[in-house]
């Protein structure tokens, strides 16, 4: 029956989020529900009575008692109601959770969300009539909406709550109280649980403030509703002029005789709100561009677009209440402190509760002690009167003799066995022993004739052993372990040790049914060689390590189609408990998990002269042992204390601008090891060359320059005839935890630790090697002709000559590049391959021949035939490469 009812349940699981692609976003009055109209990046669902979350996806439905959840880069726009354009909107920005406490619309459009954590933004037009409302909640604040377009951002930690309008009125109250408290454009209200008076908490936009909580993508779609926002206000204004803006009988807001300031503010508020977010991160101004073009082009009216170039900064007075504001902070004042002193109060009696158990502990803690050690000493001596039992006279006394010489006292003799007696019995004897009965003879027995001998049996071959489906991984010390899949189970969980970097799964769930595809963290992924899947893992009991399992084309079928498998890895090495780095300033760092027990940390300044090791390990780690090539010492542990090890006295000088290597390996009290040895690299500034071997797929080594060291930006030329890179680990074993190729693809380590990625068509391309504590960029160059090693403009500006192989009519290939400037007595350089030759022809004259028997060979710019006038000058030769003649064209804007 229990079997039956998982099973029902992992079929709803997989059903209820597929209904939401195949309906079409029409739903009855009577059926109110939110559509997710448009996400990116991690975004998750977990269902009503549901335990477990999984991926959403566009046009998927969303009901009452159903929580959304957006990762660190997620973002999504959700959709109220029927599908009309003049629905209700929120974007949830990153790391957000939120929940549908009530969606209904059946006399009027009643929508409640509660927001758990995190920042959205809400774009409301339902408040048409009496009947409809738009309620937000938070753990500190409760809202109802009288406009369109608010925000609200909610700290996991404190559950402070931010509200800050843009158009329209919200008011706003406590969780148990009802929301009085009118919130209006240009305004905000911070709630956090102390406070009892929230009138006392209104104050002028802080935007700088703001933008710093709110995630990008959350600004982005404020921007994106500045027309609505402007009309909105527009509105607002003509409502103060006529007298009739504010709610009574109280009111934050107050209406100056000029109205001008006010109306400034609010024309100027999304422009101020877009220019404090591209001063906050510089990065994102291009998004925030765009977002403006796209409010823009919904303007007519030219004057109010926005211009970041003629931003006018707000003024805090305008529309501001003194008298007011400053009657409600000292109500909030007096109620802080009557609440500071009850909390003083628990917090003493809290105190006195805790010495009490601590010492009923302590005590208890001391009898069983004592229990346990004459426990010990009664089995200890039944034990030795067991033993001396077994001895003879002579074992005896060498045994005493033993026990003197180890300074031992002597050991008691054992009591005899009582003999068992009768009962009854005359006079005070109290009965006879009992006599032994005389031995019965026993008769001679007969010889048994010797037995047939049998034939020798035949050997049977071993049995095949039975095929495994399900998930390979190891243990703390790398022994293998197995997860068996079942063939009427569709949810798995698992704990892993830390050294597992990765898991194996097998192409099949079972004989008959192969797996399609798997999902982990928002990557798919497809079977390697051996025809299993190998998925990362992320570290830490709070990782998002869910894996999806489809056995179908991702389409809705039957309870079979997909199974979900929850997987918490350990987020440090056996017998550790916590670690961290430390230089001579005592400045912290974290170690990343590389790989499959190998460690980074690192910092980019080059000043670490002493390196130290904060671990704090577990009860039976008894010592530990750091070793530098080959050489190491064991550490013994500092009892009742964290381990501070300190590498100044083991190195000699931290290497700079690259990586340092050392083991770490943890012992019990016998001298065994725990767990397996950790390999450490700490990474000492910015690395001048990869922490890696870069090679094509044939296994040459590609050229390799530093081009931007702050930036850890590198180049690395290939061959055009190139179709694979290969990161491969260097003499220390480092390579890429990951690699990010061309903002799309994530590639990883294979099972023969190489990374393998198939280059797109193109001149060149762009790769992310992430190292853990670095993420060094890579701009690959596919400008070299086959046949040739080096191929390069030497020019005394560093210029580089990137060359692009396009085809032109016939099958002559071209080489094209672009230089901004050369000198004229600068030279081009080529290098051939071993066993080529290559011929140079000018103006269809041959007039060098070189090969690998002299493979350098160089010839000035000056002697190149010149094509073309006009503002730029281009010069072009040819070169016959295996056969091949390849022409080449340089194109230079200025020529000195």
């Amino acid at each position: 029956m229990r079997k039956a009812l998982i099973r029902l349940l992992s079929a709803l699981l997989v059903a209820l989020p597929l209904l939401g692609v195949l309906a079409e976003p029409t739903f009855a009055a009577s059926s109110r529900v939110a559509i997710i109209k448009s996400l990116t990046g991690e975004v998750s669902v977990q269902k009503a009575g549901g335990s477990k979350s999984f991926k959403a996806f566009a046009k998927m439905s969303l009901n009452q008692g159903d929580i959304i959840t957006s990762g660190p880069k997620g973002s999504a726009v959700l959709q109220f109601a029927n599908g009309s354009s003049e629905d209700d909107q929120m974007t949830l920005g990153a790391d957000t959770s939120m929940t549908f406490a009530k969606v209904s619309d059946k006399k009027g459009t009643v929508t409640k969300v509660s927001v758990l954590k995190g920042n959205v933004w809400s774009h409301v037009k339902s408040i048409k009539s009496a009947e409809d409302a738009f309620q937000l909640e938070t753990p500190t604040a409760s809202m109802g909406v009288r406009g369109t377009n608010f925000a609200v951002v909610v700290d996991p930690k404190t559950g402070t709550t931010t509200l800050l309008v843009l158009s329209g009125i919200v008011q706003t109250g406590l969780p148990s109280a009802p929301a009085t408290v009118p919130v209006y454009p240009t305004q905000q209200i911070q709630l956090n649980p102390s406070d009892r008076q929230p009138e006392a908490k209104i104050a002028f936009a802080d935007l700088n403030a703001f933008v710093q909580s709110a995630s990008s993508e959350l600004v982005q779609a404020i921007i994106k509703q500045a027309p609505e926002i402007n009309q909105e206000n527009e509105a607002f204004i003509q409502r103060l002029q006529n007298g009739n803006g504010l709610l009574q009988p109280t009111s934050s807001f107050q209406i100056p005789s000029d109205l001008s300031p006010v109306q400034q503010n609010l024309e100027q508020l999304v422009g101020n709100l877009a220019q404090k977010a591209i001063e906050q991160n510089k990065s994102i101004s291009s998004d925030i561009q765009k977002a403006i073009d796209e409010a823009n082009s919904k303007m007519t009216d030219l004057m109010k677009k926005l211009d970041l170039g003629n931003v006018k900064p707000l003024d805090p007075a305008a529309g501001t209440d003194p008298s007011q504001s400053a009657s409600a902070k000292n109500a909030q004042a007096e109620y802080e402190a009557q609440l500071k002193e009850e909390q003083m109060k628990q917090m003493q009696e809290l105190q006195k509760k805790m010495l009490d158990m601590l010492k009923k502990i302590q005590e208890e803690k001391t009898r069983l002690t004592q229990q346990n050690r004459n426990r010990q000493m009664v089995l200890d001596q039944q034990a030795l009167d067991a033993y001396l039992k077994g001895m003879t006279d002579a074992e005896r006394q060498a045994f005493e003799q033993n026990r003197a010489a180890l300074g031992l006292p002597p050991v008691a003799t054992p009591a005899p066995t009582p003999t068992p007696v009768s009962p009854g019995g005359s006079g005070g004897s109290g009965g006879s022993p009992t006599p032994t009965p005389a031995p019965t003879a026993t008769p001679t027995p007969t010889a048994s004739p010797s037995p047939t001998p049998s034939a020798t049996p035949t050997t049977s071959p071993s049995p095949t052993p039975a095929p495994f489906y399900g998930v390979k991984y190891a243990d703390a010390k790398g022994e293998p372990l197995q997860l068996a899949f079942a063939p009427d189970q569709h949810v798995y969980e698992m704990k892993v040790s830390a050294n597992n970097a990765d898991l194996t799964i097998t192409g099949n769930i079972s004989a008959d049914l192969p797996i399609k595809k798997i999902w982990s963290n928002d990557i798919s992924y497809t079977p390697n060689a051996d025809g299993e899947f190998r998925i990362p893992l992320r570290s830490g009991s709070e990782a998002d390590n869910v894996i999806s399992i489809w056995t179908s084309d991702e389409e809705p079928g039957n309870d079979e189609s997909v199974s979900t498998l929850y997987v918490e890895r350990a987020d440090t090495p056996e017998g550790i408990i916590s670690w961290s780095a430390m230089d001579q300033d005592e400045h912290w760092f974290d170690w990343y998990n590389i790989a499959s027990n190998k460690y980074a940390a690192g910092t980019r300044s080059t000043d670490t002269e002493r390196l130290a090791l904060q671990i704090q390990v577990e009860e039976n780690v008894e010592s530990i042992h750091v070793g530098v090539d080959g050489v190491g010492a064991d550490l013994s542990r500092f009892d009742g204390e964290d381990y501070r090890i300190f590498f100044g006295e083991i190195f000699d000088s931290l290497a700079a601008n690259q990586a340092t290597s050392f083991t770490l390996t943890l012992k019990d009290a016998e001298g065994r090891m725990i767990g397996q040895p950790q390999q450490m690299f700490w990474m000492n500034g910015i690395p001048e060359s990869l922490l890696f071997e870069l090679r094509d797929g044939s296994g040459t080594p590609a050229r390799v320059n530093l081009e931007d060291a702050e930036e850890m930006n590198f180049s690395a030329d290939v061959s055009p005839a190139t179709e694979e890179i290969v990161f491969a680990p260097n003499e220390m074993g480092l390579v890429p935890l990951s690699v990010l190729a061309n903002g799309e693809n994530t590639y990883l380590p294979s099972t023969d630790g190489l990374i393998r990625i198939p280059l797109m068509e193109g001149p060149d391309q762009v790769l992310f090697a992430d190292m853990g504590p670095f993420v060094i960029r890579i701009h690959l160059y596919k400008d070299l002709p086959d046949g040739l090693n080096a191929f390069q403009v030497k020019d005394p500006n560093g210029d580089r000559l990137v060359w692009n192989k396009k085809p032109v009519e016939g099958e002559q290939p071209v080489y094209r590049a672009l230089l901004y400037s050369l000198e004229f007595e600068s030279s081009i350089e080529f290098e051939v391959n071993s066993g080529q030759e290559v011929e140079l022809y000018i103006s269809g004259e041959k007039r060098y021949t070189f090969n690998s028997v002299y493979p350098t060979f160089t010839f000035p710019v000056s002697e190149l035939k010149r094509v073309e006038e006009g503002p730029f000058t281009s010069y072009e030769f040819d070169l016959t490469i295996q056969g091949v003649l390849n022409r080449f064209i340089i194109t230079i804007e200025s020529l000195s």
